[in-house]
C-alpha cells in the first residue's frame, strides 16, 4: 500500500509537471493591436531601422511582435541578428530594454515576439520601439515588416529611421498578467456585471433544483445534484424556447417560467429541511471551488470586451434584439435561436445591456459545459475523480470551447454545453431495465433543447444513440424485444415532434432545405486553424493524456467511452465524405468533449490502480490552478471590433444623429464570396439604434467609382459613414479627400463619421482630420 501511495505521488507530481513547464502565459494589450496589413514598411538593412510609437495601456509590458516580409531570395550570414529596442521616446539614447534573435529564423508572414523583463511602471507610458540590422550581413534580398496603409493607430505612427510617417506598423504589445491585476480586474468585473449574475441562477440552476427538491432529492451526491439541476435548467429553457416558437407565443412565457421555478424552489427548499443538513464529502468540495474558478476565469477572459468579438457576435444580437422589441421569436428565422432565448430571457431578468447580457451568459455557457462534461462522466465511469478530472479539462486544460468566444460562436457553445446532458439522458432511457416514462421525457426534452440550441449536433446524438442502442440489443439478448418495442415509441415521438416541427416552417413559410442551406452555406472553420486552436496553450498535453485514457479504456473494457470515441470518428468519417453539414472542423474543435471523457477514464484508471483518492484530488486542483493561469488571455485581441472608443463614437451617433439615419459601414471578404462587417460599426443597430448596410461581392467594386458610389448611397437613403480602425474595402482617407462629397463630423481615437453631403441633410460641424490628400 505505502508503494502504490509513493506511486501515485510521482505519478501526480510527473503531471503537474507536464503542465507546469515552460509557459509564458502573458496577454495582449487590446488597445495596443495594429493588423491592418497593407504595404511592406521598407527596407531594413546597416543603421535604417524601422520604428514604432505607441501609448501602452497595461501595467508589466512584456513583450512586442511583429509580422516580417522577406523576399524569396533573401539570404544573410548565419551570425546575422535583428534586433528591437524599446524606450521611452524617440529622442531617447538608452535602451529600456532589448532583444534580438537569429535574422535567419524568420520566414515570410511569420510573426516574431521578441520579449524581455516586464516593466511594472507601463501603464499607460508612451513608448517607442525601433529594430535594427546592424550586426547581420544581408549578402541578397530583403527584409521588412507589414504596415498599414494609412493612419489607423489613434496612439503612434511608424518611423522610418527617425522620419515619422502617417502609416502604422503591425505589432502586438503583450504584458504579464500578475497577481494585483487579477485582483483589481476581478473586482471591477464583479461591479461591472453584478446585476447580470444575479438572474444567471434562475436560467442555470434554480428550475432544475425546484425539480429535485419535489420529486427527486437525495439520490446522488451533492456535486452530482448540482449538475443535474444546472442541466435540467438549461434544457428546460432551451427546449421550452422552441416550444414558444412553434406556438408563436411572447417570449415572456420565458419570464413566466422563471418566476414560477423560483416559488417553486423556496417552497421547496422548506419542504426539504434535510437540505441544509446535507453532508458535503471533499470532493464535492473541491467540484464547488473548481466551478467557481471556472466562471471566475471566464470573466477574467472577457476583461478587455466592451461587445462579444468578431463578425458574428453583432448578427446574434440584432436577434435578440428582435426578440426584445417584438416581445415574440422571429418567425421567419428557425436557426440556432436557443442561446438568443436565453439571452433575452437575462435582459427581461435583470435589464443589462444586449453586449453585457451576451457576454455574461456565454461565459456561464463554458461553466456549464464543464457541469455537464462532469454529470455525462460519472454515469460512464461511475467515478467521481474522473468526472472532476472531465470537468477540468473542460474547463481549463482545453482551449475550446473557450476559444469559440474569440469567435463570437455562441450557439455552438450553447449546443456543446447541451450534448453531454442529450447524452446523459439518452444513456438513462436505453439502459434502463424496464421502460420509464419518466426517463423518456427527460430524453425528449434534453434532445428538443440540443436541437434548437444547435441543429448540426444531433448528428453527434443520432450517431451515438444508434451505436449504444445496437450495442445494447447485442448485450442484454433477452430484452432485444422490449428494445424493439422502445424503438417504436421513440420513432413515434421523433414523428411526432417533426409533424410540429415541420408545421411551424410551413406556417411561415420556411422549409427544411432552407435551414439546412444556410448551414451549408455558412463560412467553416479551415482544418489547420481548427487543429492548431485544439493544440494550442496546454491542449497539446491534454490530448496526449487523451491517447493514454484511449488506452485504459481498452484495457478497462469501458464500452460507453468507446462508444463516444467511436461517434467522433464515425462522425469524422462522414464529415469527410460529405461535409456541408457537419464540417470536418466541428469535428475536430468539439473533439475537446471526447478528450475529457478519455482524460477522465485515465485518472479513474490511475485511483483504482494506486488507491490514493486524496493525492490525485490535489494534483487536480494544482493542474487546474496552472491551466487557468494560462487561459486568463485566451481571447485573440485581433477579433476585437468593438473596442471603447466604438462605444464613445455609437454614444455620440445616437445622441448627434437622427433616428432614421441609415450608415454604411466597412466590410472585408470573409470567406469569398461572402463579406461581412470588419469593424464596429456593425454593433451600431443594437446600440445607437440606426440601421446601416454595407458593402458585398457585387457592390464592393464602386470603392473605386466615387461617382457610382454616391449614386448607389441616395438610392439606399445613406447619410452617413462610419468607419473603425480595421482594415475593410473603404478608407478613411478616400472620404476625408472628397470634401465635395462628404463631410466629417466626428473623429476621436482613430473612429471616424462622414455625412454624406444631401440638400436634405442636416448642416453638420466639420471636424479635422490627420489625413494627407493629393498623394
Amino acid at each position: 500500500m505505502r508503494l502504490r501511495l509513493i506511486l501515485a505521488g510521482l505519478l501526480a507530481l510527473g503531471l503537474v509537471l507536464l503542465y507546469a513547464r515552460a509557459n509564458n502565459p502573458n496577454a495582449a494589450d487590446s488597445l495596443n493591436v495594429q493588423d491592418s496589413l497593407a504595404v511592406p514598411a521598407g527596407a531594413l538593412f546597416g543603421s535604417h531601422t524601422l520604428g514604432q510609437t505607441l501609448v501602452f495601456r497595461q501595467p508589466n509590458l512584456q513583450a512586442i511582435q511583429v509580422r516580417w516580409v522577406v523576399s524569396e531570395d533573401f539570404v544573410c550570414d548565419p551570425a546575422s541578428r535583428v534586433t528591437l529596442h524599446l524606450r521611452h521616446r524617440i529622442t531617447d539614447t538608452a535602451d529600456l530594454a532589448s532583444a534580438s534573435l537569429a535574422l535567419n529564423a524568420i520566414h515570410h508572414n511569420d510573426f516574431t515576439t521578441f520579449e524581455f523583463p516586464p516593466l511594472e511602471n507601463s501603464q499607460d507610458q508612451p513608448y517607442y520601439f525601433f529594430l535594427d540590422v546592424a550586426q547581420a550581413n544581408i549578402t541578397r534580398g530583403y527584409v521588412s515588416l507589414w504596415a498599414s496603409g494609412e493612419d489607423v493607430y489613434p496612439d503612434g505612427a511608424m518611423y522610418l529611421g527617425d522620419l515619422p510617417t502617417d502609416r502604422d506598423l503591425v505589432f502586438q504589445a503583450f504584458y504579464a498578467p500578475d497577481a494585483a491585476f487579477v485582483l483589481r480586474s476581478s473586482a471591477r468585473l464583479l461591479a461591472l456585471y453584478a446585476r447580470g449574475m444575479i438572474g444567471l441562477p434562475l436560467i442555470f440552476f434554480i428550475p432544475g433544483l425546484a425539480y429535485l427538491l419535489w420529486f427527486d432529492f437525495g439520490k446522488r451526491s451533492a456535486a452530482e445534484n448540482f449538475a443535474f439541476a444546472a442541466g435540467v435548467s438549461v434544457v428546460f429553457y432551451t427546449a421550452l424556447a422552441f416550444i414558444v416558437l412553434a406556438l408563436g407565443a411572447s417570449v415572456f412565457v420565458l419570464v413566466g417560467a422563471a418566476m414560477l421555478a423560483a416559488v417553486a424552489c423556496v417552497v421547496g427548499l422548506f419542504r426539504r429541511r434535510n437540505f441544509f443538513t446535507w453532508r458535503i464529502t471533499l470532493a464535492d468540495g473541491i467540484f464547488a471551488a473548481l466551478v467557481f474558478l471556472s466562471f471566475a476565469l471566464g470573466l477574467l477572459q472577457i476583461r478587455d470586451l466592451v461587445a462579444p468579438a468578431w463578425v458574428d457576435s453583432p448578427v446574434h444580437a440584432a436577434y435578440i434584439n428582435s426578440f426584445l422589441t417584438q416581445g415574440r421569436l422571429p418567425l421567419s428565422e428557425i436557426y440556432h435561436l436557443g442561446y438568443h432565448s436565453l439571452v433575452a430571457l437575462l435582459i427581461q431578468l435583470t435589464a443589462v445591456p444586449i453586449p453585457q447580457a451576451m457576454l455574461l451568459v456565454g461565459q456561464a455557457l463554458i461553466t456549464q459545459t464543464g457541469v455537464s462534461i462532469f454529470l455525462l462522466s460519472k454515469k460512464i465511469s461511475n467515478n467521481e475523480i474522473a468526472a472532476l478530472a472531465a470537468a477540468g479539462v473542460v474547463w481549463f486544460l482545453s482551449p475550446t470551447p473557450a476559444y469559440f468566444i474569440t469567435w463570437g460562436r455562441y450557439p455552438l457553445l450553447l449546443g456543446v454545453a447541451l450534448l453531454p446532458i442529450a447524452l446523459y439522458f439518452l444513456i438513462d432511457l436505453i439502459e434502463q431495465a424496464q421502460w420509464s416514462w419518466h426517463a423518456f421525457g427527460f430524453a425528449v426534452v434534453a434532445f428538443v433543447g440540443l436541437a434548437f440550441a444547435h441543429i448540426r449536433l444531433i448528428a453527434f446524438y443520432f450517431v451515438f444513440a444508434a451505436l449504444d442502442w445496437l450495442t445494447w440489443l447485442w448485450r442484454h439478448a433477452a430484452w432485444r424485444r422490449a428494445g424493439v418495442k422502445r424503438f417504436g415509441v421513440i420513432v413515434a415521438v421523433g414523428f411526432g415532434l417533426g409533424l410540429i416541427w415541420s408545421t411551424t416552417l410551413f406556417n411561415h413559410q420556411v422549409d427544411l432545405a432552407a435551414i439546412l442551406n444556410k448551414n451549408a452555406q455558412a463560412a467553416d472553420i479551415d482544418n489547420s486553424i481548427a487543429v492548431a486552436v485544439t493544440l494550442a496553450h496546454q491542449g497539446n498535453v491534454t490530448w496526449f493524456l487523451a491517447a493514454l485514457g484511449m488506452l485504459a479504456a481498452l484495457v478497462r473494457r469501458k464500452r460507453q467511452v468507446w462508444m463516444v470515441l467511436l461517434t467522433f470518428a464515425a462522425l469524422y468519417g462522414i464529415a469527410l465524405i460529405a461535409g456541408a453539414f457537419v464540417p470536418t472542423s466541428l469535428v475536430i474543435l468539439i473533439g475537446c468533449l471526447l478528450a475529457a471523457i478519455l482524460v477522465g477514464e485515465l485518472i479513474a484508471g490511475l485511483v483504482e490502480w494506486t488507491q490514493a483518492r486524496r493525492v490525485w484530488l490535489a494534483a487536480l486542483v494544482i493542474v487546474s490552478g496552472l491551466g487557468a493561469r494560462d487561459l486568463v488571455s485566451i481571447v485573440n485581441p485581433t477579433t476585437i471590433l468593438f473596442t471603447p472608443a466604438d462605444a464613445r463614437a455609437a454614444a455620440w451617433v445616437a445622441a448627434h444623429t437622427p433616428r432614421a439615419a441609415q450608415f454604411l459601414i466597412n466590410s472585408f471578404a470573409w470567406a469569398p464570396p461572402l463579406y461581412n462587417s470588419v469593424d464596429g460599426g456593425a454593433w451600431l443597430p443594437s446600440i445607437a439604434r440606426r440601421n446601416t448596410k454595407f458593402l458585398d461581392q457585387a457592390t464592393a467594386p464602386l470603392k473605386d467609382a466615387a461617382d457610382e458610389l454616391t449614386r448607389w448611397l441616395a438610392a439606399n437613403q445613406i447619410s452617413y459613414v462610419y468607419l473603425g480602425r480595421h482594415e475593410g474595402v473603404l478608407t478613411k482617407t478616400q472620404f476625408a479627400c472628397d470634401p465635395k462629397r462628404y463631410t466629417p463630423i466626428y473623429f476621436q481615437d482613430g473612429i471616424a463619421v462622414f455625412a454624406v453631403n444631401r440638400a436634405d441633410l442636416s448642416a453638420s460641424v466639420a471636424v479635422a482630420l490627420p489625413f494627407v490628400c493629393g498623394k
